[in-house]
């Protein structure tokens, strides 16, 4: 499926101008459109990012200090929510999220501990705490001004032969040379491939 369906404990940042308030997901789980209730200002427009972002504030239209975190957690034929950055601007309650990352879709053929996305001689940033800009509906996430910069991504934990595993990445073209690693879980050998194209997300 390549639609994204709301769980129950998700939460998302709403900005009414000058405050970040947390909002829960109220009804709608297990669907792609899902009420949140929470506390704000009543305001002309609001912006919003998901996942719910503590340390976050609005700068104009932009939001800062929004962390696309350089280890995942690997969650079988899915994504860690805590890296699916989504972000939506409105003049009503009526809020439709863009997605700000886009996703290494993976299917390794045997059990795995870890596996690594490293851009080829740290030619791009994939991973920190950066500002994100509604950019008219296409999100970009800016992470050149981040004070730790990550180069690579780790998913982690139990990943099983067969299953389906996306990684999230930022807007960022990874250059031909761009590896990705796979350790085994029975005997901690790495397997590495090499991508000969750039790729574009």
């Amino acid at each position: 499926s390549k639609v994204i369906n709301w769980e129950s404990d998700d939460k998302i940042s709403i900005f009414d101008g000058t405050n970040n308030k947390q909002f829960t997901l109220k009804d709608g789980k297990g669907t792609p459109n899902a009420t949140f209730t929470g506390e704000a200002l009543e305001s002309g427009s609001y912006t919003a990012v998901y996942p719910y972002q503590s340390t976050a504030s609005l700068s104009g239209n932009d939001v800062t200090n929004v962390t696309l975190p350089a280890t995942q957690t690997a969650t079988d034929n899915s994504f860690d929510k805590n890296a699916a950055l989504m972000m939506a601007q409105s003049n009503s309650n009526t809020l439709n999220f863009k997605n700000v990352v886009g996703y290494v879709k993976v299917k390794p053929t045997f059990n795995c501990t870890r596996i690594d996305l490293k851009a080829f001689d740290n030619s791009a940033v994939l991973a920190g705490t950066g500002t994100v800009s509604y950019n008219n509906g296409e999100p970009k996430l800016d992470l050149s001004n981040a004070e730790t910069k990550n180069y690579a991504i780790t998913l982690t934990g139990d990943i099983k032969a067969g299953n389906y595993y996306y990684i999230a990445v930022p807007p960022v073209t990874l250059k031909a040379g761009w590896t990705i690693e796979f350790t085994a879980k029975d005997n901690g050998k790495l397997y590495s491939r090499k991508g000969t194209n750039d790729i574009t997300f």
